[in-house]
C-alpha cells in the first residue's frame, strides 16, 4: 500500500536507499532531486517520518526476497553436486548435502548438565582454603 504523505520521488529515494548500494545523495540524486541540493533532499528525506516508514517497508522487501532458505541451500548443493566443474566440487557438495541431512554421524554429541551450584561451592571451599592458607602464612612471620 503506497504511502499517500510521501511523494514519487520520496518513494523512489526509499526504494534506491533500501537496495544498500547507493549513498543516501545519490540515491536523491537517482530519485530526480537537483544535483546541487542532492545532498540536502537527502538529509530532509531521512528525517520524514512518512519516508523512514517506506524505506523500512522496502528493506523489509529486500530483505525478504534475499532470504537464504535451508531449501535454497540444500538446492544449490544438488545443482552443484550433480553438475559442478570439478570432481572434488561435485564430492565436496555431495558430503555437505550428506552433512546437511543427518546421514554421517562423525562426532557423538555428548550432552551434560552442569550443577551450578555445585560449581559455586567447590569455588567458594577453594577461596576459603586460599583464605586459610593466606592467614596461616601472615601468622607464622
Amino acid at each position: 500500500m503506497p504511502n499517500h504523505n510521501a511523494t514519487t520521488r520520496q518513494r523512489t529515494f526509499a526504494k534506491l536507499v533500501s537496495r544498500g548500494d547507493l549513498s543516501d545523495v545519490e540515491a536523491a540524486r537517482r530519485a530526480g532531486y537537483a544535483l546541487a541540493s542532492a545532498h540536502v533532499s537527502a538529509h530532509a528525506n531521512r528525517r520524514s517520518p512518512a519516508v523512514s516508514e517506506l524505506i523500512e517497508k522496502e528493506c523489509a522487501v529486500v530483505e525478504r526476497q534475499h532470504e537464504v532458505t535451508r531449501e535454497l541451500v540444500l538446492r544449490g548443493l544438488l545443482q552443484e553436486a550433480e553438475h559442478g566443474n570439478t570432481s572434488s566440487a561435485r564430492t565436496a557438495a555431495w558430503t555437505q548435502l550428506g552433512r546437511a541431512l543427518g546421514m554421517f554421524t562423525d562426532k557423538v554429541q555428548q550432552t551434560q548438565e552442569y550443577d551450578h551450584a555445585a560449581a559455586a561451592e567447590r569455588i567458594n571451599d577453594k577461596i576459603q582454603a586460599m583464605r586459610l592458607q593466606g592467614a596461616e602464612a601472615t601468622s607464622h612471620c
